[in-house]
């Protein structure tokens, strides 16, 4: 992934700038070990550091409630790397979470093409489409 990843992470940053969330992990009120706490605890983690660390700080985001921000983040590395279970798992997770039920099973659906293996993914998908 390498500078790929380093660029899709700035651009996560870059987005969370535009919606006035400070860089980095500040605008959640929780240290470097904490946001790293979450990295090593995300389901589904691609390896990258960086792009890890910006998943998990989308986690942190959809588990404060924050989900608009959350969500630009995930398009953000999504749009550069479609494969990335981790977001998409979390973005399905914060679709359903705002009501967007067909955006979620989309999501749900993308990492079921990606890796049918995913078990989480079939569960949240039937899930979402028995809401």
């Amino acid at each position: 992934a390498g500078p790929v990843a380093a660029a899709a992470a700035a651009a996560a940053e870059a987005v969370a700038g535009t919606l006035g969330i400070p860089r980095g992990h500040q605008a959640l009120n929780v240290t470097e070990p904490m946001l790293m706490a979450a990295r090593k605890v995300l389901s589904h983690s691609c390896g990258c550091a960086q792009l890890d660390s910006a998943i998990a700080r989308g986690y942190l985001l959809v588990n404060t409630g924050l989900y608009a921000p959350a969500l630009a983040l995930f398009d953000v590395l999504l749009e550069r790397f479609p494969e990335l279970v981790a977001a998409s798992m979390a973005k399905g997770s914060a679709c359903a979470m705002t009501g967007d039920f067909t955006q979620a099973v989309e999501c749900f659906t993308a990492v079921l093409k990606f890796d049918p293996c995913v078990v989480d993914g079939w569960k949240r998908r039937g899930q979402v489409q028995a809401a």
